[in-house]
């Protein structure tokens, strides 16, 4: 688990993680509005970062992994994944998408990036996730590169927007 001097560490846009975790305001801040800022902010929660801020948000650690699912931030291992620098890319594996031939373009990216689900690029760059779903199932397949979704994919739009 990270310990609260290494979210003060991790920082994006002049914030660092801890201070989105442990803000104060008028009001004390839901487990939802929290996740969306670091979304916002990071793009993605270091996984050793779960635990903390289920402790924060007296949840257990598997409703804030789904939660974060269902507010599209991808929890990845590593604190480096968080640099402002990193772009997350992540592709479709729900069922509309792989019929849509999905299948070809988890390949294409893996291929274009030189990594496999879960992995950063040698330079740091890009990092690679799957998602159960995107929700865009009659647009498939689908790919975003942060939180920007595109759909209707080919491999060549693959290369085009990862090359």
């Amino acid at each position: 688990m990270l310990c609260p001097m290494d979210l003060r560490k991790i920082t994006a846009q002049g914030t660092s993680l801890f201070d989105v975790f442990y803000r104060t305001g008028r009001k004390r801040r839901t487990l939802d509005e929290i996740l969306v800022e670091v979304r916002d902010r990071f793009a993605c929660l270091p996984g050793g970062a779960v635990t903390e801020l289920a402790q924060l948000c007296r949840v257990a650690p598997d409703e804030v992994r789904m939660r974060a699912y269902a507010a599209r931030v991808p929890i990845v291992d590593g604190a480096g994944a968080l640099s402002p620098r990193t772009c997350v890319i992540t592709v479709c594996r729900g069922a509309s998408c792989h019929r849509a031939d999905g299948r070809r373009i988890l390949d294409t990216a893996k291929e274009v990036l030189g990594c496999s689900p879960g992995d950063s690029t040698k330079d740091g760059r890009f990092r690679l996730e799957c998602a159960e779903c995107l929700d865009v199932c009659e647009e498939g397949p689908a790919l975003a590169v942060n939180r920007e979704v595109h759909t209707r994919l080919t491999p060549k739009d693959v290369r085009r927007l990862l090359g």
